[in-house]
């Protein structure tokens, strides 16, 4: 080969490169963020103007505007922008429409791709939640095979909201996803409500069998007990996600997620007085621990990693408090309570219950060992607390009365036309 090809061959080669190199873009695109101003203030339900001045070389392909949190992970919707042209004065109503959002720093992010670079900027901004609300209370009674929801008002009346098949075993409102949901218990059936709509929502329909026994809700998730034995989990579409092992001649009442590691069943056997008290992992629904128990469980509560309070009634209908100790799967007494047969319960706060028993309120403290009296002689049988208003709600039969909890002043009756089977709060979030 000539030394005049080999030279042209290299000249020919240097211009082609040159030519590619001159192709190709190293200029990113330029962001000068106008609006939002760094930890700024945004309120819940607030719309925001996202003002920008964006340049680039040749050609803006896309801009995209996000808000994330400090793991980086979308917390509201993209909204994206096409503008073909080299420099685009950003101007959009960015709206923070995610109730569930929680106080705190996140990033509002300008995303701009001209084709081939990326540039992004960002600004802190303060968000304050939306706060919570009641949106109303639901009162629940039933009829043969007909359960029916009210709507309770600020005035102690009610007025026909909704109606569904089946008799009632407990009615929950999942306030996150704004469903109301009820479980008959004969035949097995799970009803959703949406409160948007006010329209039916996704059903689980297990017509005649099987008979539900135990209701839980937490996490935006259900868990059913099924008379055959065992638990079936559904997650806030209906879909199932979780069961454990069928505990032959054995059906669950009572449950409770301790440490989002194990769920705590009492389970009670069809043909003798005999009963368990089961924990199932969390993560696999199978059986963890197991325990015999001579009482009947009215409410499992976690106090500690360690420890398990459950409030019962032994064999003389009195009302008791057991231990439970997870490591060692003994249960202990320590103190009297010296009550009688508790109705219903809940937590106050960790270690302290207010229990309906005997007509009365008491509560329990745990921490201390001591009992005392809250209301006497008010024939309380269910009760049921909003701590967004404070609010504690009495059932005795069908009149429900409503006591402001701290001060114990009684702050309205409402006297349904049937027994009141049970009370659920709805709240916007």
């Amino acid at each position: 080969m000539s030394l005049k090809l080999i030279t042209g061959i290299i000249i020919l080669l240097g211009i082609f490169l040159f030519s590619c190199s001159k192709d190709k873009d190293d200029e990113k695109p330029k962001i000068i963020i106008n609006s939002p101003f760094h930890l700024q203030q945004v309120n819940g339900i607030d719309t925001i103007q996202v003002l920008a001045t964006i340049s680039d070389d040749r050609n803006i392909e896309s801009v995209t505007v996000s808000v994330r949190n400090e793991n980086d992970i979308n917390v509201l919707a993209n909204v994206s922008k096409k503008p073909n042209t080299k420099n685009y004065n950003l101007n959009i109503s960015y709206f923070f429409d995610n109730l569930q959002l929680e106080n705190g720093v996140y990033n509002l992010s300008v995303r701009v791709f001209d084709g081939e670079n990326t540039t992004s900027e960002y600004v802190k901004l303060f968000y304050n939640e939306t706060p919570q609300f009641r949106e109303g209370v639901f009162v629940v009674s039933n009829s043969q095979s007909l359960t029916t929801f009210y709507l309770l008002n600020d005035n102690y009346t009610a007025n026909f909201y909704y109606s569904v098949q089946g008799n009632h075993l407990k009615t929950v409102v999942d306030s996150y996803n704004q469903q109301l949901i009820h479980s008959s218990s004969q035949p097995g059936n799970v009803s959703t409500i949406d409160l948007n709509s006010n329209s039916l929502g996704w059903n689980v329909n297990f017509n005649p069998f099987p008979l539900y026994t135990g209701f839980y809700s937490a996490n935006q998730n259900l868990y059913l007990g099924e008379i055959n034995g065992g638990i079936q989990g559904y997650d806030e579409n209906g879909n199932p996600n979780y069961n454990t092992p069928i505990n032959t001649g054995f059906y669950t009442e009572c449950m409770h997620i301790h440490n989002n590691q194990f769920l705590v069943s009492e389970e009670r056997s069809a043909s003798t007085n005999a009963a368990h008290l089961v924990l199932y992992w969390m993560a696999s629904g199978a059986i963890n621990q197991q325990a015999n128990l001579n009482e009947d469980v009215k409410g499992i509560f976690s106090k500690s990693t360690n420890t398990i309070i459950l409030l019962v009634n032994n064999s003389f209908l009195s009302g008791k408090v057991l231990f439970y100790d997870v490591p060692s799967s003994f249960i202990t007494s320590p103190f009297s309570v010296n009550i009688g047969k508790i109705e219903d319960c809940f937590e106050i706060e960790n270690g302290t219950y207010l229990v309906a028993e005997a007509g009365n309120l008491t509560i329990i403290d745990v921490n201390t060992f001591t009992t005392s009296s809250y209301l006497l002689n008010i024939g309380a049988e269910r009760i049921w607390y909003d701590e967004v208003t404070n609010e504690l709600f009495v059932g005795n039969g069908n009149t429900l009365s409503v006591y402001d909890f701290t001060t114990k002043a009684l702050k309205g009756t409402y006297i349904h036309s049937s027994e009141i089977k049970d009370v659920a709060f709805w709240y916007n979030k």
